[in-house]
């Protein structure tokens, strides 16, 4: 990978989208984050600028493409942890305490439309601190991931793999 350009780089995590072995060096994980935050930025623009986009409203169109996004980071951001020692499993847990996140978010909004003077909908104003210490983990998931993930990855072999920066990864 070493000497690669910076089009290999961006598009080289393309090739191990379901490879969630090994190591990625911060070279090779940067760009192609990038790349997903331009691609990211320029749906939320179109969403705003009010493009439709057939069947999908502007909103669920933006929902998917985060959702596609987030699948195409998922692996690369467990093999970049993998390259500073950190089990994978914190982006798992990230993930899954998000999706938790939006479902219950989701679930009481719809409620609230749907049927707003019934009582349970009145109680499920109860679940706002839960509601507030999910949104709180999450955050403080993303940030301990984004912070492992600027870090400089382990010198030499670890329990993950080679050193990816030393020429020998797959």
């Amino acid at each position: 990978m070493r000497g690669q350009s910076l089009p290999g780089r961006v598009f080289s995590p393309l090739g191990r989208l379901i490879d969630f072995n090994g190591r990625s060096a911060p070279a090779d994980f940067w760009p192609y984050m990038l790349l997903l935050i331009a691609i990211y930025l320029v749906g939320f623009v179109l969403m705003f600028a009010g493009f439709s986009f057939g069947m999908f409203s502007p909103v669920s169109f933006l929902f998917a493409l985060t959702a596609i996004l987030v699948l195409l980071a998922f692996a690369v951001v467990v093999r970049r942890l993998h390259d500073v020692g950190w089990s994978g499993r914190w982006m798992a847990a990230y993930v899954l305490i998000t999706c938790a996140f939006i479902t219950f978010t989701f679930y009481q909004r719809y409620s609230l439309i749907h049927d707003p003077g019934s009582a349970e909908n009145v109680s499920l104003f109860r679940f706002m601190p839960l509601l507030m210490i999910i949104s709180l983990t999450t955050n403080v998931i993303f940030l301990l991931v984004f912070i492992l993930c600027l870090l400089p990855g382990t010198a030499g072999p670890n329990q993950y793999g080679p050193d990816p920066k030393a020429g020998s990864a797959p």
